[in-house]
């Protein structure tokens, strides 16, 4: 009789070890999972911030073709 209580508690405990295994193994896949959102959301702040920075540039890129048409030097009186 005690051999089968023996199988029976080391049939517990093996049934309790896989049983956090599996739990552990659930919870570093929803870290993993996490992980991952977390870096799709750093990755799509940095485009947005380069497209920001990319339109930033165009737009003073412009000013400056636009100020040199609107700066004017000294009245030409080309007829002298």
């Amino acid at each position: 009789m005690n051999s089968v209580k023996k199988q029976r508690e080391e049939a517990i405990e093996y049934k309790q070890h896989k049983k956090e295994i599996e739990q552990e193994r659930r919870e570093r896949e929803q870290r993993l999972k996490q992980l991952e959102r977390e870096q799709v959301e750093r990755e799509r702040h940095e485009m947005i911030k380069a497209n920001e920075d990319e339109v930033r540039e165009h737009n003073n890129y412009l000013e400056v073709i636009q100020s040199v048409h609107k700066s004017y030097s000294d009245q030409m009186d080309w007829e002298e």
